[in-house]
């Protein structure tokens, strides 16, 4: 008696049903002036241990420690997350809805600031599952405006942070992706 090979069926809802998100944290701090504090500090700790001053390294080590207990009082901690094509895709269409591509008088397509700044927002909103304040306090699902109240006010090092980790989840998850292709043994697959 010999098996019957039969054919299985994918059923491609249930295989995506169960689909995971990269998820990460990133820390902003909001007190710049502490944070230029700070820099110019370890500048000052660099030049003493150069000299080999160690009075005053002991005393910059000391401001050190009191400034970074200073500045974590203004941290936020943001939780991002990938978010699906489709999602992506119905915030660039909401956008365009509302702000429809123009050209200049050669045909070339006119970029509108706002527009930019709202797909921005509207996506942040997404990517963002909460934002914790250094004392515990939460924003959960911040919504568009929240998201608005930070780009505009938050310092650009911040913003910049936050960006940076809502591209590198997108951009690690491909990455791991074609690793996990290169790694796959197609020779013991049927």
């Amino acid at each position: 008696m010999t098996d019957e090979i039969t054919p299985k069926t994918l059923d491609l809802a249930s295989a995506l049903a169960g689909r995971t998100f990269a998820t990460d944290k990133v820390d902003v701090y909001l007190d710049e002036e502490t944070a230029y504090e700070v820099a110019r500090l370890n500048s000052e700790i660099k030049r003493a241990t150069v000299l080999d001053a160690k009075d005053d390294l002991e005393q910059f080590e000391n401001d050190l420690k009191a400034l970074t207990a200073k500045g974590a009082e203004s941290r936020l901690t943001f939780h991002v997350t990938t978010v699906p094509r489709h999602v992506r895709k119905a915030i660039l269409d909401s956008v365009l809805k509302e702000y429809p591509n123009t050209t200049d008088f050669l045909g070339r397509a006119v970029t509108d600031p706002e527009a930019d700044e709202i797909f921005a927002n509207r996506s942040w909103a997404t990517h963002i599952r909460k934002i914790v304040g250094a004392d515990g306090s939460e924003r959960v699902q911040p919504d568009e405006g929240d998201i608005k109240i930070f780009r505009d006010n938050a310092p650009d090092v911040a913003i910049e942070a936050v960006e940076k980790a809502i591209q590198e989840l997108s951009e690690g998850a491909k990455a791991g992706v074609e690793t996990l292709i290169q790694e796959h043994d197609f020779l013991s697959q049927p």
